[in-house]
């Protein structure tokens, strides 16, 4: 009898300690719709430990929790202050890096030279100025034929410098007969000075050859000074003049003739619309006889097909007032031709 009353007693005992515990719990409602009574054993931030009456406490996320009714007998827990990891402002600062030069081995060096060489000549090819003419031309003169005529122009400009190249020719055959055939040329440099760059001074060296005027080869080089009037695209004007020597050796058995000649220069431009009209003279008169001098004269009518392409129509007059042999002093021709910058 003492020992079921010490059992009875015991029992009773530990289940007043159990509900005691569930009288003074927490309650918590989770967003899924559970509840979950018992008492809050540690706390944090973000989660907290429920001790429930099974062994372990169960730990619950913060995230998951809609309402937690708290005992008002319980004291309230402490929350702990949990260490979040921050970048420090060391780190996020920018660190000054010590610049450290950077060796390269001699393949490396090799290779930069040779990229810069490239784009060196990149750079210098894309400012040359091409431009290249094929046409139709008909002679009258001393030559009265229809003509096949070519002009190659290369031009570059940088700053206050400009050089240019020129060649051109004119040919044809009759019955498998060479009727006509011109060649001339023109090497050129210039230099541009003054406050507004429209002086300039510059060093030419023409040549041509002429086998039906019975000019074998004709060179004149000269120098001189140049001033332009207006250099905009709807309007040109320039003058130059300069000094030179012209040196003739004929076909025949004439004696080659060597000469002191003023070399002057005039062109004019103007825009018409998409249309561009142009007059180009240049002279060449001997300084010891006013009675001796060559004129070359050309008239164009340039009128655009696109960006690139180019329609244009010139009257080319070369004028000798002392003509070798048997030829004639005017020599004419008109020419049609395509001109194509690439």
């Amino acid at each position: 009898m003492p020992n079921n009353l010490v059992k009875k007693s015991f029992f009773f005992l530990a289940t007043i300690v159990f509900l005691s515990n569930f009288v003074c719990a927490d309650e918590i409602l989770m967003r899924n719709g559970d509840r979950i009574t018992g008492q809050v054993v540690d706390e944090n931030q973000f989660e907290m430990k429920v001790y429930t009456g099974v062994d372990r406490p169960i730990v619950i996320n913060k995230e998951f929790i809609r309402r937690h009714d708290r005992d008002q007998v319980q004291p309230e827990k402490k929350v702990e202050n949990v260490y979040v990891p921050q970048e420090s402002q060391e780190n996020t600062e920018e660190k000054e890096v010590p610049y450290e030069p950077e060796v390269k081995s001699e393949k490396s060096k090799e290779v930069d030279r040779m990229v810069e060489r490239q784009e060196m000549v990149k750079n210098a090819v894309s400012v040359w100025e091409r431009k290249i003419s094929l046409g139709y031309s008909q002679s009258g003169g001393n030559v009265e034929s229809s003509d096949m005529a070519f002009d190659l122009l290369l031009s570059k400009k940088r700053d206050v410098y400009e050089n240019t190249i020129k060649l051109g020719g004119v040919f044809s055959s009759v019955d498998n007969r060479s009727t006509a055939r011109k060649f001339n040329g023109m090497l050129r440099t210039a230099t541009s000075f003054g406050g507004n760059n429209k002086w300039y001074r510059y060093l030419k060296l023409d040549g041509d050859h002429d086998r039906f005027s019975n000019i074998d080869q004709r060179f004149v080089p000269s120098a001189g000074m140049g001033y332009w009037f207006s250099d905009t695209d709807g309007f040109k004007a320039m003058v130059e003049a300069g000094l030179g020597a012209e040196y003739t050796n004929f076909r025949d058995a004439t004696k080659n003739e060597t000469r002191a000649v003023f070399v002057p220069r005039a062109f004019v431009e103007k825009k018409l619309k998409n249309m561009r009209l142009s007059q180009e003279m240049i002279a060449y008169p001997s300084l010891l006889d006013s009675t001796e001098y060559r004129i070359h004269s050309e008239t164009a009518i340039t009128n655009p097909v696109s960006d690139n392409v180019f329609l244009r129509l010139s009257l080319i007059d070369d004028y000798n007032s002392m003509p070798n042999g048997d030829t004639e002093k005017n020599d004419y021709r008109m020419t049609s031709a395509l001109d194509v910058k690439f």
